[in-house]
């Protein structure tokens, strides 16, 4: 190793030291939550993947797309979820009292397992309305997360005006919280 690289190695691992300590050090992780909040999942990334949506390829099990009901309903949650997420489990009965806030709730739920999907719909009756794609033969599929309604973590909860996303919340503590508001 040349007498450079050695040098670069050094100021790296000192640079590091020093951020690392910052970070411990920083009265109220000020520096912390900036840098957590540069990292996270934001309402800006939100809207870029809400704006990319096909929205008019997302349909209810009556058939109507999601375009439809976005032109006839200007505020709406949307409830990001899976039957094998034990968050989602978890607060089933919390989103479920959404119902009593007057405010259409809809879900996109990221499952694989249509059976699995049917199953705990019938065990666990919920009253929001799951969207789906069609498949080729027009067969109702779920939205796979890798897709372009790619969702970074769920559970999750968009508040959506007028197309736009409000609010945003994930993880079970937090969607609880916002459940209780209503």
């Amino acid at each position: 190793m040349t007498t450079k690289s050695k040098n670069l190695l050094v100021y790296v691992l000192i640079a590091l030291v020093f951020f690392v300590a910052g970070m411990i050090f920083v009265p109220s992780g000020t520096l912390v939550r900036k840098v957590q909040k540069s990292l996270s999942y934001t309402k800006s990334i939100s809207q870029k993947l809400y704006d990319g949506w096909e929205k008019d390829k997302l349909y209810f099990s009556d058939g109507t797309s999601l375009k439809d009901f976005e032109n006839s309903n200007e505020n709406y949650i949307i409830y990001f979820w899976a039957t094998w997420c034990p968050h989602c489990r978890n607060i089933t009965g919390e989103v479920n009292s959404l119902k009593n806030a007057g405010i259409p709730l809809i879900g996109l739920t990221f499952d694989a397992s249509k059976d699995e999907y049917n199953s705990y719909r019938t065990e666990n009756p919920c009253f929001w309305e799951d969207l789906f794609q069609k498949d080729e033969n027009g067969e109702f599929v779920f939205c796979p997360r890798k897709d372009s309604y790619n969702i970074p973590s769920i559970p999750s909860v968009w508040v959506v005006e007028k197309g736009k996303v409000k609010e945003l919340y994930r993880g079970e503590e937090r969607i609880k919280k916002f459940c209780k508001r209503w």
